[in-house]
């Protein structure tokens, strides 16, 4: 009954789905519950299953001398070496100068790695001209300590594409209508 359901706190149908997103259950990787660690976390997933190297989350730490202060950091493990970075974390670097922009804004030196959705062999091709290594959700990765490991792995794409609402995105009539 109407009644009944009114005294009821939790009813669905006065929550928003950004709300249930949001409060309700958050999935949480290790090390933080940003979208930037849920990036990372399936980023080194996809780079497990590519190649087998696994990694792990570091404690952010501070700001480097030159200014620059890393979204995350992570540790590889990569033939018996453990390999640390500052990462930069973009959900979306599709076009060239998104990438360049990247470089721009961010030191990019040998102890920092760009994680993102998957990128194109385009991308990747370009990032390895840049010197930028990254890591992205498809297994696609860049890495080398330029002291004999070096990892290429490109041509990877999403397992699955999803028709899932984006994180912090409500739906509304108007919206299911486009749909």
């Amino acid at each position: 009954s109407l009644e009944h359901r009114a005294n009821h706190v939790h009813n669905f149908a006065l929550f928003t789905l950004r709300e249930i997103g949001k409060n309700m259950n958050p999935r949480q990787p290790p090390g933080a519950a940003s979208p930037a660690a849920y990036l990372i976390a399936d980023a080194l997933e996809g780079l497990r299953q590519s190649t087998g190297i696994t990694g792990e989350f570091l404690p952010a730490g501070k700001a480097l001398d030159n200014g620059f202060r890393p979204d995350a950091r992570v540790s590889l493990q990569v033939a018996g070496k453990s390999l640390q970075y500052n990462c930069v974390v973009k959900q979306t670097v599709d076009r060239f100068v998104n990438l360049h922009e990247v470089k721009a804004r961010a030191v990019f030196d040998e102890t920092t790695l760009l994680v993102s959705q998957p990128l194109t062999s385009a991308l990747a091709a370009r990032c390895q001209e840049l010197g930028v290594q990254f890591i992205d959700t498809a297994g696609n990765a860049f890495i080398t300590d330029r002291q004999g490991v070096l990892i290429s792995v490109t041509g990877r794409k999403a397992e699955k594409e999803s028709l899932s609402v984006p994180r912090g995105v409500s739906i509304t009539p108007a919206a299911l209508k486009m749909i």
